[in-house]
């Protein structure tokens, strides 16, 4: 057996979210984590763990992507993999960052296994991708699809099964991170706000996707994700 690796986009639902629980104005609020000291950072991330844990067993409404991977979690029969593998894709901002960590503590501390099998969780930051300017914007959301479909190939290489859920994140990131994934052939999930369940997306015809035309698209991919790390070395 191995493990199911659920491949998640992450926004800032959770930030919006607490905001909100502390009668703050959401879009300042995120616009402000700019500015604030490592220290203050820190104390946020503390106060952001227990905001998520007063929910009780509604914590699912704290974020889009804890509703999203619970709800795809809860659709699947789990009973032939060893493991569940959490990978969070992050943005290149103070914002990103700190929503995975607070979510990665939230796993680690209080959510480590769902129905007897082991969480583990991985976090990894798409470089360059922020959104301070439209050239970071672009630049990085290529890059956020070559580490996605290196993430699936380095995965089901090891005999994972792999998913990849689009719910978080900007549109443009999921709009990227879910042709990705149906170009890949893995199960693409995304749920809106309203949906009471994740929903997968629909394949990609047949002659979008056969074997061959796949690896020259991943060897594309990759090409660029190596070509753009010797450019911003």
């Amino acid at each position: 057996m191995g493990d199911l690796v659920v491949i998640s986009t992450v926004g800032a639902s959770l930030l919006t979210n607490y905001a909100k629980y502390v009668k703050a104005d959401p879009w300042r609020f995120l616009d402000s984590i700019d500015d604030l000291p490592e220290e203050k950072i820190e104390e946020l991330k503390r106060d952001m763990l227990r905001y998520l844990l007063s929910l009780g067993e509604e914590f699912i409404r704290a974020s889009a992507e804890l509703n999203s991977i619970m709800g795809i979690l809860e659709t699947i029969d789990l009973s032939g993999f060893d493991e569940i593998e959490l990978m969070f894709i992050i943005s290149d901002t103070k914002q990103g960052r700190l929503t995975a960590e607070v979510l990665v503590e939230f796993f680690t501390k209080y959510l480590n296994e769902f129905n007897g099998k082991k969480i583990k969780i991985y976090c990894d930051v798409v470089n360059g991708l922020n959104y301070t300017d439209i050239e970071h914007a672009t630049r990085g959301l290529p890059t956020l699809a070559a580490k996605i479909a290196m993430w699936i190939k380095n995965k089901k290489a090891v005999g994972h099964e792999v998913i990849v859920n689009v719910t978080g994140g900007f549109k443009a990131e999921s709009i990227y991170a879910a042709l990705i994934g149906l170009i890949a052939g893995v199960p693409t999930y995304y749920m809106h706000e309203k949906f009471k369940r994740a929903v997968e997306l629909p394949p990609l015809a047949n002659e979008i996707t056969d074997r061959e035309k796949f690896e020259i698209i991943l060897e594309i991919v990759r090409k660029f994700y190596e070509d753009f790390k010797k450019r911003a070395e």
